[in-house]
């Protein structure tokens, strides 16, 4: 009987050590992706204001060249919620931030991420 006790006992014991493990792990996971986020984010990027895209509904949208190696990727494209007018015009260069917008977006223009843009005067 006494042994049947002690087993049941450190089962439990087993268990609850297990869980407390596991939810530390998923913790660290989640504080380590959100600092990368906030880091990838916080990283100023040079871009190019165009609006070669206005046929499609997007009035101006933020350029960003992407090179791996030597060759040019695919470009990045970023559909500012809050540019300002002086940023307006075709080819204006401009050194930013960006955050992702949870803006609901509009039906004319579906290219690029919008964002909330902090810009870096120069």
């Amino acid at each position: 009987m006494l042994n049947r006790k002690l087993y049941i006992l450190m089962m439990l014991f087993a268990v609850v050590v297990f869980e407390t493990a596991c939810s530390q792990l998923k913790d660290s996971t989640t504080n380590a992706s959100d600092a990368q986020s906030v880091q990838i984010n916080s990283i100023y990027q040079g871009g190019t204001v165009t609006t070669r895209y206005a046929s499609e509904g997007c009035n101006y949208l933020i350029h960003i060249a992407v090179k791996r190696g030597t060759k040019l990727k695919e470009p990045i494209l970023i559909n500012p919620v809050n540019l300002p007018d002086k940023y307006k015009k075709e080819g204006a260069e401009i050194t930013f931030t960006y955050t992702p917008s949870k803006a609901p977006q509009t039906d004319r223009c579906t290219m690029g991420t919008w964002a909330h843009i902090e810009i870096k005067e120069r």
